[in-house]
């Protein structure tokens, strides 16, 4: 770690935990299609955030441009994540993990896409999306049941520094 603070990365991650254990909250809601909004503008302003991180000033729009562009393939999967919520209890928690995992992994390609830019490169749209698929599985399994066991392995600044709470 610098004098300055912690990496793009590290930072990226912590606001991606955050991010999706609120993703988590609100998906948890047993109204199918009632939190889909607030869910999109909690994920446009991460992609909002993260583009800061990486020297990139978006305004909401140029966001959701973004987001739209780098999470295409995903429609379907938030689709079922909101029908999922027609099974009472079962069908909230397992909306809840979906949209940590979908929350999480729409940071990842952020951080690419934001990453390539930085680098001074076109953003490769496969490799996004390669990105955000693995990142999707992976925190599938990391956030079933819950965000918050995870939340407190990565939030501490020494499972940071080690590499040890980023799950990545």
């Amino acid at each position: 770690m610098t004098e300055i603070g912690i990496s793009i990365d590290q930072a990226s991650r912590r606001y991606m935990m955050a991010f999706a254990a609120i993703a988590a909250t609100l998906a948890a809601v047993p109204l199918p299609f009632a939190t889909m909004p607030a869910l999109t503008v909690l994920q446009v302003t991460l992609v909002s955030l993260l583009g800061r991180l990486y020297g990139q000033t978006l305004n909401f729009s140029q966001a959701g441009g973004v987001l739209s562009a780098i999470a295409g393939g995903f429609l379907a999967q938030v689709i079922g994540r909101e029908l999922i919520k027609f099974i009472p209890g079962l069908g909230s928690v397992v909306a809840a993990s979906w949209a940590a995992a979908y929350t999480w992994a729409l940071g990842e390609g952020a951080c690419v896409y934001f990453g390539d830019l930085l680098g001074g490169k076109k953003p490769d749209p496969q490799k996004i999306q390669q990105t955000m698929n693995q990142a999707f599985k992976e925190a599938k399994v990391r956030f079933k049941g819950s965000v918050w066991p995870v939340a407190d392995r990565v939030s501490t600044p020494s499972n940071l520094e080690s590499g040890s709470g980023n799950g990545a």
